[in-house]
Parts: structure tokens; C-alpha cells; sequence
């Protein structure tokens, strides 16, 4: 030990004693520093069992108690028992409907989505107003990868998640006569008129309730209206 560790040593010493005079001579010991480890070795370590991970800027971090491990998604990929069944990171924080959209882009793998595209077919309305906040966490995750607002994930998915039908979702939340509508134009693999809409949804052609159903559609963006005046399904559905 040099003179000038031999210093410190003596400062440090001093305040201690100092701190145990102040305490009614309780003797203080100093605060025993925070084990640093990377999350390989806090897992063999069991430090992950219920462990709590985060997220903060693109670099998963995780608090085991003993300190807090980070290391990015290619590590974390690497890492048997990290990533979930559903290929996100274990204890992730993302809400269930963030989940919802990254599980459609990565089931879309290679193709790649806009984030409305994604949204509608995690049967997430346009109206919600959680989408703004969605968006946010989508394009935060570093699973995806935005190019020009087309979304990618990241990787070849191990599997593929089995999600609810996006038209049935949607169907549920309408009135009956325009979840008929939606249902036609859904199964549908041409576009079909106002006319040919309200005969397969067995619904009358006079019917106020065809125009307005549309109208409805379309506000939602679920279906798109061609020049000619057919309608057919929002490309948003359509692989």
C-alpha cells in the first residue's frame, strides 16, 4: 500500500468512527457494495427467479437483488430461458394489446407491417385511445425494426403466436347488421357493391342501415371503398 492509499484508508477509517460516535457508539460497518454480474451469470447464480427486467434505451436490465445485470438482445437471445414462449423477453413489462401488435409483426416475419396495419390485426381499433401510447412502446422494442414506418421483427420468431381471428374481435364489438357486413366482405375474394354487400349479409338493399354500415366500416378503417364503388377489406388485412 502507497502513501496515498494509506491516506484514503486512514480518511475512511476516520469517518467511520466518526458515523459510530454520532450513532451513541454504536459500531457502523460500511455499506457493502453492489455485486456487479452479467444476467448469464445472475441466472446460474438463481438470482432470476422472479426478477424483475427493464427496459431503458434498448438495453434490458434486471434488478437481482443484489445488484442490477444488464446486457443487450443479442445476449439475452444467446441466453437459454430469457425470451418467453411467445418470443418476448421473460418478465417483460409491455401491456397486453403492446404484446397483441408486436405478436402480429412477428408473426408476419419477413414481412413487414406499418403499425396500423399491426394494430388492426391484433384487433386494436384506430379509435382507442391507447394507440398513440402503443405506438410508442411498439416502435421502443428492440424486436423491431422500423424502416420508413414498415415494421420488421427483428428475427425468425421460434414459433408463432396463436392469436384470436382480428375480423371476429372486431365483428364482436359492432352491431350485428354490420359485423354480417364485415364477415362478406372478409370472406370475400372480390370486391362487391352496395348491392352485392346487403345481399350476402341477407340484410334488405334499401336498408338505410347498408349505408350507414358502411359508413361505419370505413370510419374504422376496416374496409376500403374503390373508385368504382365496391368495397373490400382494408389492404391492412390482407397479407
Amino acid at each position: 500500500m502507497d502513501d496515498a492509499e494509506r491516506r484514503i484508508a486512514s480518511v475512511k477509517a476516520a469517518y467511520y468512527q466518526l458515523l459510530g460516535i454520532l450513532a451513541d457508539g454504536a459500531a457502523l460497518q460500511p455499506p457493502a457494495p453492489l455485486m456487479t454480474m452479467t444476467i448469464p451469470e445472475a441466472a446460474r447464480a438463481g438470482k432470476l427467479d422472479g426478477a424483475n427486467f427493464y427496459e431503458l434505451g434498448g438495453t434490458f436490465k434486471v434488478n437481482t437483488g443484489d445488484g442490477i445485470a444488464t446486457m443487450d438482445m443479442a445476449e439475452i437471445r444467446a441466453h437459454p430461458g430469457l425470451i418467453d414462449s411467445e418470443g418476448f423477453v421473460r418478465g417483460g413489462k409491455a401491456s397486453p394489446s403492446v404484446r397483441k401488435i408486436l405478436a402480429a409483426i412477428a408473426n408476419a416475419y419477413p414481412t413487414s407491417l406499418s403499425f396500423k396495419a399491426a394494430a388492426k390485426r391484433a384487433g386494436i381499433s384506430m379509435r382507442s385511445s391507447g394507440v398513440p401510447k402503443y405506438e410508442r412502446e411498439v416502435l421502443a422494442s428492440p424486436d423491431v425494426i422500423n424502416r420508413d414506418g414498415r415494421l420488421t421483427w427483428a428475427h425468425k420468431p421460434a414459433n408463432f403466436v396463436e392469436m384470436a381471428n382480428p375480423i371476429d374481435t372486431f365483428a364482436a364489438n359492432l352491431p350485428p347488421a354490420y359485423a354480417k357486413m364485415l364477415r362478406v366482405l372478409a370472406g370475400g375474394q372480390q370486391p362487391l357493391s352496395r348491392h352485392e354487400v346487403a345481399t350476402l349479409s341477407g340484410l334488405s338493399v334499401t336498408s338505410s342501415g347498408i349505408g350507414a354500415g358502411l359508413k361505419e366500416l370505413l370510419a374504422l378503417e376496416l374496409v376500403e371503398k374503390l373508385p368504382d364503388g365496391r368495397f373490400r377489406l382494408s389492404a391492412d388485412f390482407r397479407s
